[in-house]
């Protein structure tokens, strides 16, 4: 209510209420709101009130009792069209965190009414979750609301902040109720914040390698833009040195976009195939972390080589794209490589566990968690949110990223800057929670200035300012 009377003072509001106590909370609303003088209509999806829930009955008779203008026994065809045509907010109370599953009539119906509002242009306010979400896995019905704010209560709940159901929640409010902090459950999924992220700084004693040594081991003929991106991430998000692995074509294209970058040839072929080349290249001993498969391709003897250098490498690594592909229908290997961060998005995901694209999309939570078990790594799913799962379940999101950043070869700046994080001593998980962060920081700059989408390039530049103000000192190194 007070949200609504400090956002959309005077507007015209439609408060829509299911039968349960998500139902009750918008009859309290709309009763509050019609005391402050603002003009509220509330449609209630019930013949009578025996049908609601205790609590929901309750906050009915009280509405009634102040003159609520309400309309009973709601249905997307009972709803008049004059009240839609004035209506300027809607706010959905239709399920609450208890609801999971497809939606039914009359509720499907209303879901779909304030969707048509709400691609007007009319503000959609969701009460503690959009109806349709799954408070606890995210996964959507096909009719769910997408708000553009939603109010939660106490804290967000885990089908706020991972896909899909972040895609419908819009602006996420907590609005605290008093409920005691010792009461609370753990916390499924917890979201990186602002705060919490640090990136290692220079020490006194360091010199180029000591710093953080990135090799980038990929690019092809086809594919020069991936590998550069990668490397020129890795030099941004603070690597000491950054040498890029790869075939003549691209490193023949890194003069003209890097001075700063050194690199290795791999061999005249138009894609990587030279294993002893390879191998040579990424046994560097003074290597502190590695990037595998940005715009690799997918020939099979790439792959081959792609296999045999990331299992016989030692130093942490971030697996990404066609790195990911090289071990489709073979993720329970990667379990004996310790050290590895995988970076994929829902079809590299899929491929690599012999999933369907669309089981991972409807359940991304689910999914990464899985593979970080069945590889025993760090999982980080690309997406409107990026969930990082570790192989003993344990789960964070990273929520700040606009959808600017859905643009060609922002995931390979991604694989650099969490490189670098690698580099300069964090621990996978840790380094996957700060890279992510930094990079959808970054992406959040970039947006400013490029509404229509940032594109990578524009996500690069803006590397450096994302951590400004993160960086912590640290001692010299021989005082671990």
């Amino acid at each position: 209510t007070e949200f609504l009377l400090r956002r959309y003072a005077g507007r015209h509001t439609l408060v829509v209420c299911g039968r349960g106590n998500n139902g009750g909370d918008g009859l309290a609303s709309a009763r509050q709101l019609h005391l402050a003088g603002h003009p509220v209509v509330c449609a209630v999806a019930a013949e009578q009130a025996e049908q609601l829930s205790p609590d929901a009955r309750t906050n009915l008779e009280a509405a009634r009792r102040l003159g609520v203008n309400i309309l009973m026994g709601a249905t997307a065809e009972s709803v008049p069209g004059y009240l839609l045509g004035e209506t300027e907010v809607v706010v959905d109370c239709l399920l609450g965190t208890g609801a999971s599953g497809e939606m039914r009539e009359p509720l499907a119906g209303l879901a779909r009414m304030i969707n048509t509002l709400g691609a007007r242009g009319i503000p959609v306010v969701a009460v503690d979750i959009p109806s349709g979400v799954d408070a606890g896995t995210g996964t959507i019905a096909s009719t769910t609301v997408a708000a553009t704010h939603t109010i939660t209560f106490h804290s967000a709940k885990t089908g706020l902040v991972v896909p899909p159901g972040r895609e419908a929640a819009g602006e996420i409010l907590v609005w605290e109720i008093g409920l005691p902090r010792h009461l609370e459950p753990e916390c499924d999924v917890r979201v990186v914040a602002t705060g919490q992220v640090r990136v290692p700084g220079r020490r006194s004693d360091d010199h180029k390698y000591r710093a953080g040594y990135v090799a980038v081991l990929a690019g092809s003929a086809e594919y020069p833009g991936a590998a550069l991106l990668t490397a020129g991430a890795a030099v941004r998000a603070g690597a000491g040195y950054v040498r890029l692995l790869a075939v003549a074509a691209v490193v023949a294209a890194l003069p003209s976009v890097s001075v700063e970058i050194t690199s290795t040839s791999l061999g005249e072929s138009p894609h990587l195939r030279d294993v002893e080349r390879t191998m040579a290249a990424v046994s560097d001993p003074r290597i502190s972390a590695l990037a595998f498969g940005p715009g690799l391709g997918r020939e099979l003897d790439t792959a081959e080589v792609v296999r045999h250098a990331v299992m016989a490498s030692k130093p942490p690594a971030v697996l990404d794209a066609d790195g990911i592909l090289a071990f489709a229908g073979r993720a329970g290997d990667l379990a004996a490589r310790p050290g590895l961060v995988l970076t994929p998005h829902v079809g590299e995901l899929a491929t690599l566990m012999g999933a369907s694209v669309s089981e991972v999309g409807r359940a991304p939570l689910a999914a990464a968690r899985e593979a970080a078990a069945v590889t025993n790594q760090v999982v980080l799913l690309k997406g409107s949110a990026s969930v990082i799962a570790q192989p003993g379940g344990r789960t964070w999101a990273v929520v700040n990223g606009p959808p600017q950043l859905a643009s060609a070869g922002t995931g390979d700046v991604l694989t650099g800057v969490i490189c670098a994080m690698l580099a300069k001593g964090l621990a996978p998980v840790e380094a996957a929670c700060t890279g992510a962060w930094v990079h959808a920081e970054a992406g959040r700059l970039a947006a400013k200035k490029h509404r229509a989408g940032a594109w990578a390039g524009a996500v690069l530049d803006m590397i450096p300012a994302a951590y400004a103000g993160r960086v912590y000192d640290r001692r010299p190194s021989w005082t671990k």
